[in-house]
């Protein structure tokens, strides 16, 4: 998956293939990502927090915004 490259590319995450069935991959934090995680917290405390927003207002959001990003995607 592209975001799980990125982020291995990044220095967050490793992946290897699992050695008991070659078709699933393993993605693991490095002591990086893991050191990031410490830092960021739980994203969904602090958007509702920072934000302002309701659950309900933040899901509304989300699904606006993909919206927007499938409409751009068919027009490429």
């Amino acid at each position: 998956t592209p975001l799980v490259k990125r982020l291995e590319q990044a220095g967050l995450v490793t992946r290897e293939r699992n050695p008991a069935d070659e078709r699933q991959v393993r993605a693991r934090l490095t002591a990086a990502g893991a050191a990031l995680q410490a830092r960021t917290g739980c994203l969904t405390e602090a958007l509702l927090e920072r934000s302002g927003l309701t659950v309900a207002e933040i899901i509304d959001l989300n699904a606006k915004v993909q919206r927007v990003r499938d409409a751009l995607v068919e027009r490429l």
